[in-house]
């Protein structure tokens, strides 16, 4: 129901429309060969993980990277992004990505095991701050889902397809305070199974003696990006959980309102 719900959202449209199910369909049946494609990475070679990632704009990453003061790269749950971070190991970047822990914890390690094998680095999200600063000053990229809030706190409020919910501060925060470039990285599952990376940014960063309202401004930057993607990828948005608290009609009229005046 959840998914629905997000998608009907995203479709200016009821839960209930029927146009909406072979997208939640879509977006189960992608999670599900994502989960694939992490027990097999051990047993993928660089080169296979090469043949299967297509990047667009690939000279934008590599020359955030030639400035030596790293790289903030959003993420969402969009395709596959871990398969993006993968292929950036294959090519010799240093990328660490901060997860949530999972109980059981013998579980937790397994995964990180998968995912650490061919050389991506994971933290935990209670260990991160740290080793995410020192990384980035290292000129190192760092990973950062920027589309649903993990961990339940420090969130920023803001419109995202025209209704208020937390995002994370994290990607615009670490940005801000760095001066590492940031960017937007999503991989996009093909009908065949290999997937079109695609790398978007600088995002331009704004820095005053105001944080706060300099990471409002910032994130409003990084989800104009995230609404465009999704409205072009809608099924394969991976967000199995309410995104927003349930609108009244009120509320629904002022975000078509709101949607409208975009277009306008």
């Amino acid at each position: 129901r959840a998914v629905l719900e997000n998608l009907a959202v995203v479709m200016e449209t009821s839960p209930n429309d029927r146009k909406l199910r072979p997208l939640a369909v879509e977006a189960f049946r992608t999670d599900a060969k994502n989960w694939i494609d992490t027990l097999r990475i051990r047993r993928t070679t660089g080169a296979e993980i090469e043949a299967q990632v297509e990047i667009d704009h690939w000279d934008r990453l590599a020359e955030a990277v030639s400035r030596g003061k790293g790289v903030v790269l959003a993420t969402m749950h969009l395709g596959n992004y871990d398969m993006v971070g993968q292929v950036l190991a294959q090519r010799g970047y240093r990328m660490i990505v901060p997860v949530e822990r999972m109980q059981p914890q013998a579980l937790f390690d397994f995964l990180v095991d998968l995912r650490t094998s061919k050389g991506v680095r994971v933290v935990p999200l209670d260990q991160a701050p740290r080793e995410l600063i020192r990384a980035l000053r290292a000129g190192e990229i760092v990973g950062l889902a920027a589309d649903r809030m993990i961990g339940g706190r420090g969130g920023l409020e803001t419109r995202f397809f025209g209704r208020f919910t937390a995002l994370p501060r994290g990607p615009v925060s670490l940005a801000r305070r760095t001066g590492s470039t940031l960017l937007l990285g999503v991989g996009i599952r093909r009908g065949d199974d290999t997937f079109a990376a695609h790398v978007i940014g600088p995002i331009p960063i704004t820095r005053s003696e105001n944080s706060e309202s300099d990471d409002l401004q910032n994130i409003g930057r990084v989800v104009a990006e995230m609404e465009a993607l999704i409205r072009r990828y809608p099924g394969q948005w991976l967000n199995f959980s309410p995104m927003w608290r349930r609108a009244g009609p009120a509320e629904l009229a002022a975000t078509i309102n709101h949607q409208t005046e975009e277009v306008l």
